[in-house]
């Protein structure tokens, strides 16, 4: 009986005589939060590394790992079988897909980092490259044909039935054998993490040295699968969670409400919403009716803690045709014409909400700044046919943006005040720029390491 049928034959009464394997499967989602075990090694500097959707729909959700390497070598090492006995592995594979590369033999593969003495020291790399898993390679290493490497289309690659080398490449006639024939050789074979980033006895890599592998190589790849003993983790790649709160939206004060819809995708599912301005703080679909021009925040977190966030602005009409102006008269918000508009103001009407909880609180003497939710602001002189000054004060160092929109909720303008020290500033808009009608701005002033604030109000402009 040849060596091969009698390591078989040994293989197959063993697994009689410890019972069946255990054919188990867990799934974990990595996404750039959450690399789970696994850490990226750059070889060459201009390298990537990124979760990113899948250029074609993928094995698993809709996300996959791109690896590009323009002249050189990258790597995504798993951490997590140091001291595993090769002989444990029972499945070992990956899918990938080739969007670009130089030379037809190159390909993403694995490198196992083996300890055979038993001292805990690297003795062998043993690599699995798809090239060789064809042809009369595969024929010469007695494991199944898994066809040509193809461009541009998903294929799976099965490493732990297939050929892999070690030392002297099968070209330069370096023996194929499979894990089966080097666990038969050195039956205490196992996993070592050692190398550049200590760890990572488990190399998925791309790129080689340079005059040997070709030159802006790019894969993605999924469906990374490691099975011990019958239990196999799938590792699924995914793209970062983005948050969708939809597109800004516009109604009419008093007669019109609206539906916010929370939306996500990447990550893990499943997600927690959350709603900051005034919606239902954990829910998907918010029906508000508000009665200012309001910026709602969206955050979402998926089942590993990751976050995203997106913002939508309801902006607030006084009429359907935008031809009212909203004024504070006598402690209720009326809609008055235009033309009304100065006898209004001249009885000390405001063009701002009656509620005293709203961020901007306009002040018509100039230089005099109220404080309102610890944001202290004045606009002055509102409406404007010159120009209008704002003033702030900034209580921590932080950076001040201010960006006017006009009843479309379209932005007309942007001013990049800076970085800011503490102290008090104005910031002067001439007339000049604009057309009569209603405007609204919002001033944002964003502290390193804290929650940017935002203060908006109402203005506007007759020439």
């Amino acid at each position: 009986m040849k060596m091969k049928q009698r390591f078989a034959f040994l293989l197959f009464n063993l697994s009689l005589w410890a019972g069946p394997p255990l054919l188990s499967q867990t799934v974990v989602t990595l996404t750039e939060c959450n690399h789970a075990g696994w850490v990226k090694q750059f070889l060459d500097p201009n390298g990537k590394i990124n979760f990113i959707n899948a250029p074609q729909n993928s094995f698993m959700g809709k996300g996959s790992l791109e690896m590009y390497s323009p002249q050189g070598y990258v790597r995504f090492r798993n951490t997590l079988h140091h001291h595993r006995l090769l002989s444990e592995f029972t499945e070992l594979s990956f899918s990938a897909i080739i969007a670009n590369r130089s030379q037809m033999v190159d390909a993403p593969y694995i490198v196992l980092q083996i300890d055979t003495s038993g001292d805990n020291a690297l003795d062998a790399n043993l690599v699995f490259n798809p090239v060789y898993q064809t042809g009369s390679y595969a024929q010469n290493a007695q494991v199944p044909d898994q066809g040509l490497i193809l461009d541009n289309v998903w294929q799976t690659w099965d490493a732990a039935n297939g050929a892999w080398w070690a030392g002297i490449p099968p070209e330069d006639n370096g023996p194929l054998f499979t894990l089966a024939d080097f666990v038969q050789k050195y039956p205490t074979a196992r996993i070592v993490n050692q190398g550049a980033m200590g760890s990572g006895g488990i190399r998925l890599t791309v790129g080689g040295p340079v005059g040997i592998f070709g030159t802006d190589f790019r894969a993605y790849i999924d469906n990374f699968r490691i099975g011990i003993n019958g239990a196999t983790t799938i590792y699924d790649f995914e793209f970062f969670i983005a948050a969708d709160a939809g597109p800004d939206q516009t109604v009419v004060y008093g007669s019109e409400c609206t539906a916010l819809t929370a939306q996500a995708a990447g990550g893990a599912e499943p997600y927690q919403f959350a709603w900051s301005g005034g919606a239902s703080p954990d829910s998907m679909v918010n029906l508000i009716c508000p009665q200012t021009t309001t910026t709602y925040t969206l955050t979402v977190t998926d089942s590993l803690g990751c976050t995203g966030s997106d913002q939508v602005t309801v902006f607030v009409l006084c009429g359907p045709h935008s031809n009212k102006v909203r004024l504070c008269h006598n402690g209720h918000i009326i809609c008055a014409a235009a033309a009304s508009l100065k006898a209004h103001l001249a009885h000390n009407d405001d063009l701002n909400d009656c509620s005293t909880s709203s961020l901007i609180v306009p002040d018509r003497v100039p230089g005099k700044l109220q404080k309102v939710k610890g944001e202290t602001v004045s606009v002055y002189p509102n409406p404007f046919s010159e120009y209008v000054r704002f003033a702030y004060e900034v209580p921590v160092e932080a950076s001040v943006l201010l960006s006017i929109q006009d009843f479309t909720g379209r932005t007309v303008a942007v001013y990049d005040a800076g970085i800011k020290s503490p102290g008090v500033y104005t910031t002067d808009l001439s007339a000049g720029n604009f057309s009569n009608g209603i405007y609204y701005y919002t001033l944002v002033f964003n502290a390193p390491g804290q929650t940017p604030e935002h203060a908006t109000g109402k203005l506007m402009v007759i020439h």
